[in-house]
């Protein structure tokens, strides 16, 4: 089989270790940030991170709402022209 050589399969491992690694780092890191930080302001961030992953979650549902709309009304638009294209050949 050719999964193993495959393309998918590269980027499968790829993101698996870019997804490890990523939260390696991040335990690495945060008994530094404790410690550097202190206990108070490293819990103001914390505090900061989650509004600005709550603000996030409301404009990625806003936006891909939004861009959906337009998609489909493309796609209305593109089906019409379509229509009238083949009645102009027919009457031709």
């Amino acid at each position: 089989m050719k999964i193993f050589n495959s393309r998918l399969l590269k980027n499968t491992i790829y993101l698996y270790v870019l997804s490890f690694s990523t939260q390696l780092l991040y335990l690495i890191t945060i008994p530094y940030q404790t410690r550097v930080l202190g206990a108070q302001n490293y819990g103001y961030i914390g505090f900061a991170v989650s509004l600005m992953s709550y603000v996030q979650l409301i404009l990625d549902f806003g936006f891909i709402y939004q861009v959906q709309k337009v998609l489909r009304y493309i796609e209305m638009i593109r089906n019409i022209c379509l229509n009238y294209l083949r009645l102009l050949q027919y009457t031709n």
